[in-house]
């Protein structure tokens, strides 16, 4: 059955068959889930699109210092996953297909003690080289609401489903398992932060209750927090890092602003005590470099979203703080173009003239 739904009705031409397909998928998932482990890939490619090739590490290359190879999955070709379900013209496929692919990753994930490795494994496999490279290019800018919470209903079953601590080294799971575990938890954060940070109070509502739905269950949860701030607290380099790439690789207007409102969310969630302290240096400089390039968009909505990231990475002490000594330093490095010499001689308290009178992006960026 598993074989003839993959092969024949999830492809037919016929849209009410394959949605009563994915019914069908989504039933078989309860009755008998070890089939459908057996034959996840193939029941997921035509509802997502292909899998992803996992790039060997000397292929891996990095020029912004991000070293989580997972970054570089999202920016390979899926040109071949065009007639997927999740990129169907109806609304209604779309959001079925989401909780579909929610059911077939769910079977993956309850075993015998002694497979769990090997299947969670497997599983990690198909959300991070399958599943997330799909979606991520589609699902977090569909137009429809209720495609929307679909996508956030599916991410926070994820969410709940995977096992994650705080602690990478412990546990049974091998080093690469665990890191493979962290890293598909980080992306659907992300996913999430993009539902949670939409325009649409619906959509926001739905990120919002889902989430809370799942602080009670056993997996997924962190010292019992499943808040959004808690979650993205634990993850906070690599949430941020997958935000400041996408937003870089982002191909339209409705994907930079999508990116540009989770990441001011996410800094948002660094106002707790001692949270910016958990961001590296480093990520702090990629988020303002790109702000200050994010802010020469000549789209209103692209500057406005901008701006709120700025304020956010204002509004906290640690980050303010070293974003400034970056502007400063930037600026002191292009004195001459920039025509503001005395800024490079006087205290930072005494450079707000300077730096209000400057024609310098850089400026733009710390007003």
């Amino acid at each position: 059955i598993c074989h003839s739904v993959s092969k024949n009705a999830l492809v037919d031409a016929y849209p009410e068959l394959k949605r009563e397909t994915c019914h069908l998928v989504k039933a078989i998932c309860n009755v008998f889930p070890g089939c459908i482990r057996m034959h996840a890939e193939s029941l997921l490619t035509p509802i997502v699109g292909t899998s992803v090739s996992r790039p060997r590490d000397d292929q891996i290359v990095n020029s912004n210092g991000l070293q989580s190879m997972e970054l570089q999955l999202s920016s390979l070709d899926l040109s071949t996953s065009t007639n997927s379900l999740t990129r169907h013209r109806h609304a209604k496929t779309r959001s079925l297909a989401l909780e579909t692919v929610a059911a077939i990753l769910s079977s993956g994930c309850y075993l015998p003690a002694e497979n769990e490795q090997r299947i969670n494994g497997a599983t990690m496999d198909r959300i991070l080289l399958q599943v997330l490279p799909n979606v991520e290019a589609i699902s977090p800018f569909d137009k429809s609401a209720s495609v929307r919470n679909a996508l956030a209903k599916m991410v926070c079953s994820l969410i709940g489903l995977i096992p994650i601590t705080k602690d990478v080294e412990g546990g049974s799971f091998c080093h690469a398992l665990q890191m493979n575990i962290n890293a598909a938890f980080a992306r659907l954060l992300v996913l999430h932060l993009m539902c949670f940070s939409h325009e649409a109070q619906s959509v926001k509502n739905v990120a919002e209750q889902e989430l809370s739905n799942i602080a009670n269950m056993r997996n997924g949860t962190i010292d019992g927090c499943c808040e959004p701030p808690c979650l993205i607290l634990t993850f906070a380099t690599q949430v941020l890092e997958y935000l400041i790439l996408y937003t870089k690789q982002s191909t339209s207007f409705e994907q930079k602003k999508g990116y540009l409102d989770a990441l001011c969310y996410a800094i948002n969630c660094l106002k707790r005590a001692t949270a910016s302290a958990l961001v590296r240096y480093e990520v702090i400089g990629a988020i303002t470099s790109l702000l200050v390039d994010s802010f020469s968009s000549n789209e209103k909505a692209i500057f406005q979203s901008t701006r709120n990231c700025a304020v956010a990475l204002g509004n906290q002490y640690g980050t303010r703080r070293d974003a400034m000594v970056m502007v400063l330093e930037a600026m002191s490095d292009n004195a001459q173009d920039y025509m503001i010499e005395e800024v490079t001689a006087a205290p930072i308290m005494d450079r707000k003239v300077s730096l209000m009178m400057s024609t310098s992006p850089h400026c733009t960026c710390l007003l």
